[in-house]
């Protein structure tokens, strides 16, 4: 594993897209509209980075993941810290305003590749609960947030102007159940087939395909509070919308929303992705 020795700050000089909220939330109470399947789904958050040498080696094991689970697991790669740097000073930069505020919020994470499944704490050893985890617990702890009932279910639908670029999501988050805790909503866009320089064991790969890149968020990175009613039956919905940037290729983008716990506890309850167009 790259362990990293340290906190070392990292400046980003990276264009803050602007997003925009349409709207305030709105609660439907017991509406008859389905949002989407009430399927558990499960949200692997990677971190991960282009000088990190084993980084390809969790790449291909989410890879797995999402072949052995089709349709049932979603994934969003945050380049953050100093192995994110770009390995060829001319190589696009993966990382994001969000990439160190969401290593803040679930973290830090103590090495590279080291992801959290649902956000969720796990008992790594007897008394070791940890959130970040090491690749030899992705699979067995995907598994065991697939065998959970899910408590919301999550509608994205998006709308995207080929010749402007702007991009509307409307979200629905249904309640299938009353949920007492303080929750939030987050969105978020990936891009995948990303081309760029990436270390591993005993080269440098230049033309490695970087999947699930996150580009931005829609919400802030902890989330869009989600207030009124929510008990069984009831739907909540928001519209977000931005102008996609020409660099990223609009066919290889990905919306992935979800609904967590706030602060403090961080679980996913349910989360789900689609294509932009």
């Amino acid at each position: 594993m790259c362990r990293i020795h340290g906190i070392i700050g990292v400046l980003i000089s990276i264009f803050i897209l602007s997003c925009q909220e349409i709207g305030p939330g709105i609660n439907i109470e017991n509406s008859n509209n389905n949002a989407d399947s009430t399927e558990k789904k499960v949200l692997i958050e990677n971190f991960t980075g282009v000088q990190c040498v084993n980084c390809p080696q969790g790449d291909t094991l989410i890879e797995n993941l999402i072949q052995q689970y089709p349709g049932r697991v979603e994934v969003i790669d945050i380049h953050a810290g100093p192995l994110a740097e770009p390995v060829i000073l001319s190589d696009p930069d993966l990382r994001t305003p969000y990439s160190d505020l969401l290593n803040t919020l679930i973290g830090p994470f103590p090495f590279q590749p080291a992801a959290s499944i649902d956000r969720k704490l796990f008992e790594i050893s007897p008394g070791d609960f940890e959130r970040i985890i090491s690749r030899n617990y992705w699979a067995p702890f995907v598994q065991q947030e697939l065998d959970s009932v899910a408590q919301v279910s999550i509608d994205v639908v998006p709308h995207f102007d080929t010749i402007s670029r702007l991009l509307t999501v409307t979200l629905n988050v249904k309640f299938l159940n009353e949920v007492p805790d303080n929750i939030n909503a987050s969105v978020s866009i990936t891009e995948s087939k990303v081309i760029t320089s990436q270390l591993n064991q005993q080269q440098v790969i230049p033309d490695y395909i970087h999947n699930n890149v996150l580009r931005t968020m829609l919400t802030p990175y902890n989330g869009e509070i989600i207030d009124g009613t929510k008990t069984a039956g009831t739907i909540w919905s928001k519209q977000f919308s931005i102008i996609l940037p020409d660099v990223w290729n609009a066919d290889n983008c990905r919306l992935i929303a979800f609904v967590s716990k706030s602060a403090g506890v961080y679980d996913v309850l349910q989360v789900n992705g689609m294509l932009i167009k």
